[in-house]
C-alpha cells in the first residue's frame, strides 16, 4: 500500500553538508553559508544572518570536482530562523543558471 509522504512535497529534499555562498541581489559581499538540504524549488541554509524579509539572493554552490557545474541561481527568501550555531534561511529558487 502506498503511503503519502507526510511532509507533502512534490519535490523531495536531498540533504547535503556543503559550503554555499550568497549575496543579497545587487550586493557586493558573499556570505558563506552551510547548505543542509536541497530540492527541485528550494534550498535550505545555515547561515550568520539573515537577509530581509522576501530578499532575492544570488545562491552558488561551488563544485567539488570537474565532473560537476556549479549550481546557481537567482532565489527569494521565504523564511528565516533562529537555529543553534545562526539561522535557518529558506529560500525558493525563481531563476536557475
Amino acid at each position: 500500500m502506498f503511503t503519502p509522504d507526510p511532509d507533502h512535497r512534490d519535490f523531495p529534499r536531498m540533504t547535503f553538508d556543503a559550503e554555499v555562498h550568497w549575496r543579497e541581489t545587487g550586493g557586493e559581499e558573499w556570505q558563506v553559508a552551510r547548505m543542509i538540504n536541497l530540492s527541485a524549488t528550494g534550498i535550505l541554509i545555515q547561515a550568520g544572518r539573515c537577509p530581509a524579509a522576501d530578499a532575492r539572493v544570488e545562491v552558488h554552490v561551488p563544485s567539488a570536482g570537474d565532473a560537476v557545474p556549479p549550481l546557481r541561481g537567482i532565489a527569494e527568501v521565504v523564511r528565516c530562523e533562529r537555529a543553534a550555531g545562526g539561522f535557518e534561511i529558506a529560500f525558493s529558487f525563481l531563476e536557475m543558471a
